[in-house]
């Protein structure tokens, strides 16, 4: 049996590494082959006795690790294979360079591609020749850092370069990590680092500029609104700007001072997309324009896609502007926006949280609850409407229920509306919302309050988030399998959630636990058991394995597992360096596999022979490298047997020397 995407076969199995990828393709695995709704065969059924054929078992063409050879000869006298002189003669052909090399194009080409994560590991790894090239290297670093929005591991850079950074990159590592302070709302860092900036360097007078600038911000950062409006009056006597940039950053402190009417002023002009969003909010903070039309213009502005900090701020000013009940579900939908983007946010706007969210939600679900001419205390026959398909949208819907989930429905009514709204969140794609509704913190409940039913639910959706941690605790919470779910797969699934999401030794005891009740096992449900052990062993917990290998050993009935449950009990050992108890446990397989011609068993052999000579048992080993050299007639394989003795001649010459 070969667990999902393990590679354990050989010499090449050891130094395992957890791999994010492979754990997902466990995953899949685990979903798709003993899935509670798609069903599995029922542990203990009767039917063929297949191997253990979902693990890396050392069988068929076995080359006992033969080192990859070419198989191409010269030949002086053969007639090449590919003609120079077509080449010549083709006028359409052209040679384009070809390189192996990773570069900056690979790193701009993964992020075309959304792939940020990996063009951040390639550009760590890619060499740089001098310092000119290690700075550019910084550079595309903190870019990526930028747009994945990893600002935190991005000032911890910047800043332990801006201790050490002196000379010509000074001022740029400077500038960066106020700008980066700044966007995570560090006001007095920012400008402890402008002010080291301007007393210790001497620059042109355009960086000085910049450096003033941020100053400016930190203060705006800070609430120090009469300190940013001193600096920002002598700058504009000094400077004279008149660009977009600094009009922006007068009305940010005209609002921040509420001076709105101030704001708009600063804004005349300005028509950039942030501009017209700050002007539109501005005037309905003065009083000039009616909530309907502020509303109207904050909508018409075209923001491109890509500006999803600008579209976060649209959302935030249409949240707080949309303030009065007639306009809840423009705010509910806006609040649900930046909840689910995890917007940071703005300073100079209303902050809304999952509290925002829930007033919002009881806000519209009140007034729909008035459209179905329905009162409070008619909570029960609203909910019969809403869970009958009542005539309503998805987000009046969705409020509805959570406003009747706040009026203290009977006990059965509510775990239904609960598990209703889980189901609308993750069929509207809103799974994001989950955890402001429930958990420890939950404004409705917390994931215990849940039904079984739905908190199956939350773990296929943990699952598919690969965060198995949570698909792990949810799992634990849930009282017993589902009616008309086998117990066995049931414990299996449960068992490698648990592994799978960081508690090995918990999920370990729950199947040994099981196991030790059973008095036999079909061999179709041993075969999905043993794949928790290799889950075990790619991670690393091979004493947790071979106690399951031991639990698990009675109930093994086939010829065929009994062999290779010997062999997998040898590789823990192997991992664990116990070479004398590995070594014992390869022959004891190939025993059971029989004569040295069949591959399992010469397998088996050699590697009983590797453990052997890594033990210091020379002579054994000897004696199994000869064995197998005189079995096969595969000149590859000869070569493989001789140099292994040859090297075991040098081992005994080297243990004679120590001695």
């Amino acid at each position: 049996m070969r667990p999902a995407s393990h590679h354990m076969a050989g010499a090449a199995s050891r130094g395992y590494r957890l791999d994010v990828a492979v754990i997902v393709a466990m995953v899949s695995a685990l979903v798709g082959g003993i899935s509670l709704i798609t069903g599995a065969v029922a542990f203990g059924q009767e039917g063929p006795a297949p191997l253990f054929t979902a693990r890396p078992a050392p069988i068929g063409g076995l080359d006992l690790n033969v080192q990859f050879q070419t198989e191409i000869e010269a030949h002086r006298s053969a007639s090449p294979l590919i003609e120079s002189a077509p080449w010549v003669q083709e006028p359409g052909l052209a040679l384009t360079p070809f390189s192996l090399a990773l570069d900056s194009a690979s790193i701009h080409g993964f992020k075309d591609h959304g792939l940020g994560q990996l063009a951040l590991s390639v550009l760590g790894s890619l060499p740089a020749t001098d310092e000119e090239a290690m700075l550019t290297r910084a550079r595309e670093r903190w870019v990526l850092l930028e747009e994945q929005g990893r600002w935190d591991l991005l000032t911890a850079e910047l800043t332990q370069r801006f201790k050490e950074q002196r000379g010509s990159q000074f001022l740029e590592v400077g500038l960066r990590l106020s700008s980066a302070l700044l966007m995570t709302a560090k006001g007095s860092r920012a400008e402890a680092v402008s002010r080291t900036l301007l007393a210790e360097g001497q620059f042109d007078p355009g960086a000085v500029q910049e450096i003033r600038r941020n100053i400016i911000k930190a203060y705006i950062a800070q609430g120090l609104v009469a300190d940013a409006e001193i600096a920002a009056q002598r700058y504009q006597v000094e400077y004279a700007p008149d660009e977009t940039a600094w009009q922006l950053l007068r009305a940010r402190i005209a609002l921040a001072g509420h001076r709105p009417k101030d704001a708009v002023f600063q804004l005349i002009g300005a028509e950039s997309y942030e501009a017209q969003l700050w002007r539109a909010y501005a005037e309905w903070r003065s009083g000039a324009l009616p909530i309907d039309l502020a509303l109207t213009r904050l909508g018409a502005v075209l923001i491109p896609a890509e500006l999803v900090r600008l579209e976060s701020t649209r959302q935030a000013m249409l949240a707080e502007v949309a303030s009065e009940v007639g306009y809840a579900r423009l705010r509910v939908g806006a609040i649900e926006y930046l909840l689910l983007h995890k917007a940071k946010a703005d300073p100079l706007l209303a902050k809304q949280d999952s509290d925002s969210l829930i007033k919002s939600y009881r806000a519209l679900g009140q007034t729909v609850l008035k459209d179905l001419s329905l009162l409070d205390d008619q909570a029960i026959t609203a909910w019969k409407a809403l869970a009958t398909g009542a005539d309503l949208d998805a987000l009046e819907a969705r409020s509805l229920c959570v406003y009747l989930l706040t009026l203290a429905l009977p006990r059965r009514e509510q775990q239904l509306a609960h598990s209703w709204l889980v189901h609308q969140l993750l069929d509207e794609g809103y799974p994001g919302l989950l955890g402001t509704f429930y958990g420890e913190n939950g404004l409705l409940g917390r994931y215990s309050d849940l039904e079984d039913e739905t908190l199956l639910l939350l773990v296929d959706q943990a699952l598919a988030e690969s965060d198995f941690g949570r698909a792990a605790d949810l799992q634990s919470m849930i009282t017993g399998p589902p009616q008309g779910v086998n117990h066995g797969a049931w414990v299996l699934r449960s068992a490698r959630l648990q592994i799978l999401g960081g508690n090995a030794g918990a999920g370990a005891a729950e199947l040994k636990v099981w196991l030790a009740q059973l008095q036999a096992m079909a061999p179709a449900s041993l075969d999905q058991v043993m794949q928790v052990m290799f889950d075990l062993q790619f991670l690393g917990k091979h004493r947790l394995a071979l106690e399951l290998f031991e639990v698990v050993t009675p109930l093994v009935q086939t010829h065929g597992q009994k062999r290779e449950l010997l062999y997998w009990v040898a590789q823990s050992w192997a991992e664990l360096d116990d070479h004398v108890r590995s070594a014992a446990y390869f022959v004891e397989s190939a025993f059971w596999a029989g004569a040295t011609t069949d591959p399992w068993s010469r397998s088996a052999l050699y590697r009983a022979g590797q453990e052997l000579e890594s033990g210091a048992l020379y002579d054994d080993a000897g004696v199994i490298y000869h064995r197998l050299l005189g079995d096969t007639t595969d000149p590859k394989l000869q070569a493989k047997l001789r140099y292994r003795l040859a090297q075991l001649q040098l081992g005994r010459i080297r243990a004679q020397e120590g001695n």
